[in-house]
């Protein structure tokens, strides 16, 4: 599964996409591995649409396994939420958290 199929994966019913920030690339640490590529440096650090976002987000997973980060750091906005990926001992996924939080 490549990072736009995870993301997918992680929508509520009813839930739009909006936008997508890209960053570096993570080599990880026992990867060793160079940026794969997928996402030209000039496409990074700016506000993307979903339709332009898409391409750049097939080849790749935000799920690394354990020690490998591995990965491009990514920020989604949807209605609801805001997506990004959270690493935990080397370990990456796609995390998300309520847009507009409830108060109290």
């Amino acid at each position: 599964m490549d990072a736009w199929d995870e993301l997918h994966e992680m929508l509520e019913d009813g839930e739009t996409l909006e936008c997508i920030i890209f960053g570096d690339h993570d080599y990880g640490s026992c990867s060793g591995a160079a940026d794969p590529g997928h996402v030209p440096v000039e496409a990074r650090d700016r506000v993307m649409p979903i339709a332009e976002a898409e391409p750049y987000m097939r080849g790749w997973s935000t799920d690394t396994g354990y020690c490998g980060v591995g990965c491009y750091k990514l920020y989604a906005w949807s209605d609801r939420n805001v997506f990004f990926v959270s690493e935990y001992d080397s370990s990456t996924c796609l995390a998300s958290i309520p847009r507009h939080p409830p108060a109290g």
